[in-house]
C-alpha cells in the first residue's frame, strides 16, 4: 500500500532475475503479519533484511536500487 513498497516490487524482481537459484526474495506484508515485524524489529516499510545461514547481515529500510540491492546479495554469498 505504500509508495516505497510500489517502486520495490519491480526492483526485486528484477534482482530476483539477476541471482536466480543463488538468492531467496521474499515479500512479507507487515500487516498481515504483525507478530513477524514485531520479532523482526520492522518500523518503517519497505524494510530489506539479507541474511546467510540464518544470521542478519545487512538490513536497510527505505527504497534501494536494484545495483546496489544485487551487490548486498552478492557479496553475501
Amino acid at each position: 500500500w505504500c509508495g516505497p513498497c510500489k517502486t520495490m516490487g519491480p526492483i526485486l524482481d528484477n534482482v530476483k532475475k539477476k541471482v536466480g537459484d543463488n538468492g531467496t526474495i521474499l515479500k512479507i506484508d507487515v500487516d498481515k503479519n504483525k507478530k513477524l515485524a514485531s520479532e523482526l524489529n520492522i518500523s518503517g516499510v519497505p524494510t530489506l533484511i539479507i541474511y546467510k545461514n540464518g544470521k542478519q547481515i545487512w538490513r536497510q529500510s527505505g527504497v534501494v536500487d536494484a545495483n546496489t540491492l544485487q551487490q548486498k546479495m552478492k557479496s553475501a554469498q
